[in-house]
């Protein structure tokens, strides 16, 4: 089964490399990873990808526990209406509920299962069929985040920690967060706190006061620019100073901004170019003429240029293999597979 995520799980990407030092776009283009489906909250990616990019974190920043550092630096206001509803959730019980529902708009492909026992509850998250990737540190990002619903008790909540992966050789970070009592290799990810504590009112409920922090400048900006390259290429071709002066800003400042994202105003822009001419492609709307005035080419031969160095093959050739490949693949019913919710209870 392959599941797939929504880049709003990665809210906290930017902040964190770049209070690690680290230049969000260069990090971007050693996975191969496009800039605007990082800042585009509702696009999926499948979860080989997804995980690549979190495991980049790890290795670009050398930080064994990024899962959790990343985990730690999100705040509940930050995800929009999901968290206003967990906030303001009568009991732990709703605000559990409401993440499980959440789960399944942003994920495919994974269970998150609430089962209740004597005294005891447990919450547990897996991933269904197998990955490439080690999923270690999403794993246990996964598990902050249900500590930090846990905690909106504000009673001591977290019994046991469990986690699907092997025992990590320094285990300071972990203790440090989910307290002394790890289990390890235990087939799935889960925090075991007290049943009690699931029909308590949060203590946060509705007078939660929250700042959500705002966005680093450089994502900010990379944003701006973005938005500015969509709306010009079918007038112009935006150059650094053309773009600097729409934004109200310096083009050293502009530079000086993108320098601290990683990536330079031409590779940006060519960047926007290739992914916006794949996607016209694939959607099939547009005929090869109006593809390249819309990525703000003004005559084909520029464009089949460009074409064949971001993809290896001219446009045309490009366009054909597509509609053979459409062609003979077998012919399928649509499938969607989805996240699991589980509410089990066992007397």
């Amino acid at each position: 089964m392959n599941g797939g995520h929504r880049m709003c799980e990665l809210g906290s990407f930017v902040p964190y490399l770049l209070s690690k030092g680290e230049q969000p776009g260069k990090v971007l283009k050693k996975v191969g990873f496009p800039t605007h489906l990082l800042l585009d909250p509702d696009a999926w990616v499948p979860r080989e990808l997804f995980l690549t990019l979190v495991n980049a974190l790890s290795s670009t920043t050398g930080d064994p526990h990024c899962g959790i550092h990343v985990g730690e630096m999100e705040s509940f206001v930050q995800f929009d209406a999901f968290g206003t509803a967990i906030l303001n959730a009568p009991t732990l019980r709703t605000a559990i509920n409401v993440a499980c529902r959440r789960i399944t708009l942003i994920q495919t492909g994974t269970e998150i299962r609430l089962s209740e026992y004597r005294r005891t509850a447990r919450l547990s998250y897996s991933l269904l069929g197998r990955t490439g990737e080690n999923p270690a540190q999403y794993f246990q990002g996964v598990l902050v985040f249900f500590q930090n619903i846990l905690a909106l008790t504000g009673q001591p909540a977290v019994v046991d920690v469990a986690f699907d992966h092997v025992p990590c050789r320094k285990s300071d970070e972990l203790e440090r967060v989910f307290g002394p009592r790890l289990v390890f290799r235990a087939g799935e990810n889960a925090v075991v706190f007290d049943r009690g504590l699931l029909d308590l009112p949060l203590q946060f409920s509705k007078t939660a006061i929250q700042i959500l922090p705002d966005r680093p400048v450089e994502e900010e900006v990379v944003r701006a620019v973005l938005s500015n390259m969509s709306d010009q290429l079918v007038y112009e071709t935006p150059s650094l100073e053309t773009t600097a002066g729409v934004l109200g800003l310096h083009p050293r400042t502009l530079e000086r901004r993108l320098t601290g994202w990683g990536i330079p105003f031409e590779s940006l822009l060519d960047d926007f170019r290739r992914n916006r001419s794949l996607q016209l492609i694939h959607e099939g709307t547009h005929t090869l003429t109006d593809i390249a005035f819309l990525v703000g080419y003004s005559d084909a031969a520029h464009f089949t240029r460009a074409f064949r160095r971001w993809t290896g093959r001219p446009p045309r050739d490009y366009v054909r293999g597509l509609r053979l490949s459409r062609e003979f693949s077998t012919p399928r019913p649509p499938q969607r597979h989805s996240s699991h919710v589980v509410i089990a209870a066992d007397g």
